[in-house]
């Protein structure tokens, strides 16, 4: 079954369409591409506790007056390359947050949610005009609660039999994002846009809740749309093109002038989640270009597109002449040697002198 519509099908064979698999799910959601929505940048907004301990501390007192805290998060989705992305928050360069916050004892939840949601991310003053400036929320599902049954950094996504008297209680909402939005960030921040693929088992860098929400969206059918509203693909997804590989990008904020940066790409610290290690790859370069290498280049091929990169460096390092990752690019002068498709040695040696560098099968 394919996932490009029949409008958008490009195949001159189309595919068998199995008998509908679609019942007892929610209402299929649309997402609108990243392109969409216009990012800005506003006051910094800093952070109420100077440490982690200070904001137990502060959890202590209110638990003493109102009782459990109630906090509130989105999930906010939009796709990039008919991959669904999330809408999350990087502070000091350090940790990630979806957008939300505590509630305050007298609120409403829904009410004092999309108070939240509008002192973090809306617009301020006349700095934009026109459609999706003040476009309300659309909080929708609950997706996820979160208990912390103690004063203690540890939550988790059940609340233990002894525990009597939990201390927060943390709700992840879906929002379905409307066609266009405006979306301000605090200078101190960043707003970037995460594939699910990247979040999924990835507890190392996201944490435990971050890295849930792939599993926490598993449930919805996406119909994908292009900025014409053309719905262009529908669950799971079209492949992505060879050209492009979707990551994580830096939205607004946290630049040195306080700009906004616009949709860069985002390289992860290191070797974390996309970061190629640039030292692993100038040790397979340092490697004599013998007629062994030769042979192992000739075998060389790659499935994956997220090859290509370090590919592409080590072909720079190797002061290869050309390089398109279509299978007729020559090495040097020795025009029987090629780069084909799939996986070979070169890779396996590169995996066993730095694992990290290529991502898994």
């Amino acid at each position: 079954m394919s996932t490009a519509t029949t409008t958008a099908m490009q195949s001159s064979r189309p595919p068998i369409v199995p008998k509908d698999f679609s019942a007892q799910q929610p209402q299929t959601i649309r997402l609108y591409p990243l392109s969409n929505y216009t990012f800005g940048t506003k006051e910094t907004q800093p952070e109420e506790d100077p440490s982690v301990l200070a904001r137990l501390k502060r959890l202590e007192e209110h638990y003493e007056q109102y009782g459990m805290r109630r906090t509130c998060e989105g999930v906010l989705v939009c796709h990039e390359h008919n991959h669904p992305h999330v809408l999350m928050l990087q502070i000091a360069n350090a940790f990630f947050k979806l957008p939300g916050d505590y509630l305050q004892h007298d609120d409403d939840e829904v009410d004092g949610f999309k108070k939240r949601l509008n002192e973090r991310l809306a617009p301020v003053g006349s700095q934009f005009s026109g459609e999706g400036v003040n476009e309300d929320w659309e909080i929708g599902d609950t997706l996820a609660q979160w208990w912390r049954p103690n004063f203690e950094t540890f939550m988790y996504p059940f609340l233990p039999g002894h525990v009597t008297r939990p201390k927060e209680c943390k709700k992840l909402y879906f929002i379905q994002l409307p066609k266009k939005k405006v979306l301000s960030v605090p200078k101190n921040m960043k707003l970037l846009a995460v594939p699910l693929f990247e979040l999924y088992d990835n507890t190392a860098r996201y944490g435990p809740q971050l890295s849930a929400i792939p599993h926490l969206l598993s449930r919805y059918n996406f119909e994908f749309v292009d900025e014409n509203d053309n719905v262009v693909a529908a669950t799971p997804g079209t492949p992505f093109p060879e050209s492009r590989v979707p990551s994580s990008k830096v939205l607004s904020g946290a630049s040195g002038d306080g700009q906004d940066e616009g949709m860069a790409d985002y390289v992860g610290d290191g070797t974390e989640n996309g970061g190629t290690d640039r030292n692993a790859v100038n040790a397979v370069a340092a490697w004599p270009q013998t007629p062994q290498l030769a042979q192992i280049m000739t075998q060389f091929e790659y499935h994956y597109v997220g090859y290509q990169e370090t590919v592409c460096l080590l072909a720079e390092d190797l002061d290869l002449d050309r390089l398109d990752g279509r299978g007729d690019a020559p090495i040097g002068n020795d025009d029987d040697v090629k780069i084909n498709r799939g996986c070979g040695n070169i890779v396996q040696l590169m995996v066993q002198s730095r694992p990290h560098i290529l991502p898994s099968r």
